[in-house]
This record gives structure tokens, C-alpha cells and sequence, in this order.
């Protein structure tokens, strides 16, 4: 009686045995009923057949191994708001099951950069979190979470009490009790990403915004509404302030993409004087025609089209408002950061690049 052996690989090529010898237990004594196997290259497909049967047919049987996928992210809560204390629960999902996902990652600074941050990782193995230090490497002690103590860098700390992390079915809820500090303050993308046991990973993905509150200068970027959206279109508004009032206002821009870069961006400047609005070129620094809004007509890049219709600006006391129509393009698709800055009439003060809200297009 002849047999076969049954082999698993896993995700880095390596080969192992499973179980014993595998025997037919009702095995027709015809020399033509022998079993044939064969595997696909990735040994994703096996084909499992012989050239006859109990019914002289002949038979096969086709046998496809399901691929889990990467992990993922699936967002923060609140998406956005304002101020130096909140809980914030943060969601994560591999398609192998929760158990599967091994770290996860919360980044919260200007940019995507681990560095004078407040950036947090934790195991879900070990069932501990931990705050990398300033210099954006070295790891903290491990804290476990719903317990006693307290981790701090000089942009944030966690406490354990009032933080948890939950699985069920394909998610991970991470939900952390945090505290900025002042020295923080400005408006700040929560970037997060995940790693399961296989090393499969999200890579980083900017899901949020949050502004620390610190003493105000002028002009300023208020803020964006919806600060969290996604699809191939948007209706976007920015408010913009001066003490000095909005007409103090010079220029004040807005740009999308996935880095603060006007390359290959929808980069977007409005003069406040002239009331015209101009669409950056691919390049980061040609402009196009001046596009007046509330009329007709429309400007476009590589990126995104901004259109007149359904486009305003509208200054009120100290405040400008700016309503934008965009269409992404198809190429720019992914999570976008929002950036927004201000600068006054002398251009002498400026608000500085603030991150105000994210997109996904779609």
C-alpha cells in the first residue's frame, strides 16, 4: 500500500512535516487508481487527482490555501478635536484573527517622524506598552495596561489607568489615556501602523489630526471641517485668523499629500487682496492661471482639480473662511494629510505648515 507525507510552508519558504504517513484506507485493487499530485510553484494551489475511479471517470480534486493578507489599521476616535488631556481609542485588524497582529504603532507629531515625538508601541505577545524617548529610538519600560504608573517623554505621557487594549474576531482596540504637554502645542497627524507575527505591515497611515493647545499667535489656521473624509471628491473649509483682522491677511495656503511636500501635491495658495485663488503645478512651484471663486471654470494638476463653482472666501471680524470644491485624481489616491499655513499682508508673520485634518481618496 502505497502513502504520502503532508508538508506546511510558512510565509518565508521554510518547509515542515505534518504529522506521519498518510495511507488510503479503502484502496481498489486496480493498478490505474494511483493518486497524482501537483503543486503550483508558490505552493498556493495543490491538484490532487488519478487517471481512473470506483466509476472509471477519473477524478481531481483542487485545493487553494487562503492568503490572511497584511494587517491594518482602522482608525482613531476622536478623528480629530483640540486639547492637552484625551483618551483615544485606536483600532487595528489582521485578517488571521486579532491574536495574529504582534506590534502596533501610534505616532503623533507634525510629520511622520519618530523625533521629538509622542510615538507608542505596543506588543500585543507581551500584552505591554511602551513610549519611545525623544531621540525617536530607545523604548521605555514596558507598561502594562489597566494597572498603576505612568510613561513621559517631553511630548506626551500615558497613564495605565484609563487605558486598555481588547481583541475580538479580527480587531485590536487600543484605547490610551494621554497627556500632551505645552511645549507640544500646534496641530498634530495620528499616524498609526500595525505588524502581525508573519512581519506583514499597514506600513504608516495618517488617520487623524489633533491640535495641543498653546499661547496664540497671529495669523493663525483655525481649523478645516470635515477633518476626516474620504472619496475622489471633497468640499473642504478652512478658517483662517489674524488679530489684526482678516483683511490683515496676505496669502493663506492649503495642501494635500502624503508628506508635507508641494511635489506632486494639490497645493493650493488664495490672496486674500487680489481675492484669486492659484493651483501649484506638479513641480512645487509654477502657478497656474488665477481662478476667481464663485464664478465658472476650474483649475487642475496632476493631483486634483479645483473648482470655482461651489468654491468661496469670506472674511467676517478677525476670521477668513475658505470653502474649496476639489476632485482628486485617480493617481492620487491613498491617505492624504491636510496642510494648512498663513501668512500676513507684510508676510513678515506667518503661522507656519499646521497639520488640520486627513483624506483618503479613493
Amino acid at each position: 500500500m502505497e502513502g504520502a507525507f503532508a508538508f506546511t510552508r510558512d510565509v518565508h519558504g521554510n518547509w515542515s512535516q505534518l504529522g506521519g504517513k498518510l495511507t488510503v484506507s479503502d484502496e481498489v485493487g486496480f493498478a490505474r487508481l494511483g493518486a497524482y499530485l501537483a503543486l503550483s510553484s508558490d505552493a498556493s494551489t495543490a491538484i490532487l487527482g488519478g487517471p481512473n475511479d470506483n466509476t472509471s471517470l477519473g477524478a481531481a480534486w483542487i485545493f487553494t490555501q487562503a492568503t490572511g493578507g497584511p494587517p491594518s489599521p482602522g482608525g482613531v476616535s476622536p478623528a480629530s478635536g483640540t486639547g492637552l488631556a484625551q483618551s483615544m481609542t485606536f483600532t487595528f485588524s489582521d485578517p488571521s484573527g486579532w491574536q495574529n497582529l504582534d506590534v502596533v504603532n501610534v505616532l503623533i507629531n507634525n510629520f511622520l517622524d519618530g523625533r521629538s515625538a509622542c510615538y507608542l508601541a505596543y506588543s500585543r505577545s507581551a500584552g505591554v506598552l511602551y513610549l519611545v524617548g525623544d531621540n525617536g529610538g530607545t523604548l521605555s519600560a514596558g507598561l502594562a495596561l489597566g494597572a498603576t504608573g505612568t510613561l513621559s517623554n517631553s511630548q506626551c505621557s500615558v497613564a495605565s489607568g484609563g487605558s486598555s487594549a481588547t481583541g475580538s474576531g479580527n480587531n485590536l482596540t487600543l484605547m490610551l489615556n494621554l497627556t500632551f504637554t505645552s511645549a507640544f502645542a500646534g496641530d498634530k497627524v495620528t499616524y498609526l501602523a500595525a505588524r502581525n507575527l508573519e512581519g506583514g505591515n499597514s506600513g504608516w497611515q495618517a488617520l487623524g489630526t489633533w491640535s495641543v493647545p498653546g499661547s496664540n499667535t497671529f495669523p493663525s489656521v483655525s481649523g478645516v471641517s470635515p477633518a476626516r473624509g474620504a472619496g475622489s471628491s471633497a468640499t473642504l473649509t478652512f478658517t483662517f485668523s489674524d488679530t489684526k483682522g482678516s483683511q490683515d491677511l496676505g496669502v493663506v495656503n492649503v495642501l494635500i499629500n502624503t508628506f508635507l511636500d508641494g511635489r506632486q501635491a494639490c497645493y493650493i495658495a488664495y490672496s486674500q487682496p487680489s481675492k484669486v485663488l492659484y493651483l501649484v503645478g506638479d513641480a512645487g512651484g509654477g502657478l497656474s492661471a488665477g481662478l476667481t471663486l464663485g464664478g465658472s471654470g476650474s483649475v487642475s494638476n496632476s493631483q486634483c482639480t479645483v473648482n470655482a463653482a461651489g468654491s468661496s472666501a469670506n472674511g467676517s471680524g478677525n476670521t477668513l473662511t475658505l470653502v474649496l470644491s476639489l476632485n482628486f485624481t485617480a493617481a492620487f489616491d491613498g491617505n492624504q494629510v491636510v496642510y494648512a499655513a498663513a501668512r500676513d499682508s507684510t508676510g513678515a508673520n506667518n503661522s507656519g505648515w499646521q497639520s488640520v485634518a486627513s483624506w483618503t481618496v479613493q
